[in-house]
């Protein structure tokens, strides 16, 4: 009946969804000594995505300083040294392969470079994870590109500053349609810093994001591994709920 129907649509918009978004996770924080809370956070989504197993991360630019005198830290750094060698192999195997029709391949590169650019303009390929900071924007700056990234995520991890009641990056991520995956707005989880929760209409767990305690890897991993287990409509639903209770409210019109 009505169920079926509705169970039947949701699936179809599902598929829909996920596939708009090639990139599963996305953890877009800017690393800071300052930050400790995100750095930790950054270390343990970069683990995360190593252990997927679905293509290699994307791993932008992270500061040196995020990556030191810890286990995580020392595979991430370990990860982007093959990374590079990797490109460096490849790019000896094509010159090696260039022969007297090295025009006509050049041309047939180009091409196909172009089409590729256009279909994946940020260069994730086949990468499931985009993990760092996009640019140095700030927050009198729209970057279309860091928004592109997040419309293109599946599941969006965010962290706030340790001392912090809130971020721009939390509605950011709700309102480009993914999961979101955040720090609780009050921080009892973490035993930090007491913050005042949201007063009008508070992000529930579990019905709106999922919330994750900053100050526990097991935690975090087992929310993580909960939500990339679930059924795709499952993931869809949370994202879709999340969605639809920011743009209700929580903007500024």
């Amino acid at each position: 009946g009505d169920a079926a129907a509705s169970q039947h649509t949701d699936e179809v918009e599902a598929v829909a969804w996920a596939a708009e978004r090639p990139i599963l996770v996305s953890c877009l924080l800017r690393p800071s000594l300052a930050a400790p809370c995100r750095m930790r956070v950054l270390r343990w989504v970069t683990e995360l995505c190593a252990e997927l197993g679905a293509g290699e991360p994307f791993l932008a630019d992270l500061d040196a300083a995020t990556l030191d005198g810890d286990p995580a830290g020392e595979r991430v750094k370990k990860m982007r040294r093959q990374q590079r060698k990797n490109r460096n192999e490849s790019k000896m195997k094509k010159n090696q392969g260039k022969g007297d029709d090295e025009s006509d391949d050049t041309a047939a590169a180009a091409k196909e470079g172009n089409a590729s650019s256009s279909s994946d303009p940020f260069g994730v390929g086949d990468k499931r994870c985009f993990i760092g900071q996009w640019s140095d924007a700030k927050r009198a700056t729209f970057d279309d590109n860091y928004m592109a990234i997040l419309r293109r995520s599946q599941v969006v991890v965010t962290c706030k500053p340790c001392a912090y009641d809130g971020d721009y990056r939390t509605w950011e991520a709700l309102a480009s349609g993914a999961v979101v995956v955040m720090d609780p707005p009050d921080r009892t989880l973490q035993g930090e810093v007491q913050v005042m929760p949201l007063a009008h209409a508070p992000l529930q767990h579990g019905d709106h994001v999922q919330f994750y305690a900053a100050r526990d890897k097991g935690n975090f991993m087992a929310v993580m591994r909960g939500l990339l287990e679930a059924p795709l409509v499952e993931r869809y639903r949370l994202a879709e709920r999340g969605h639809m209770h920011a743009l209700k409210h929580h903007r500024a019109v």
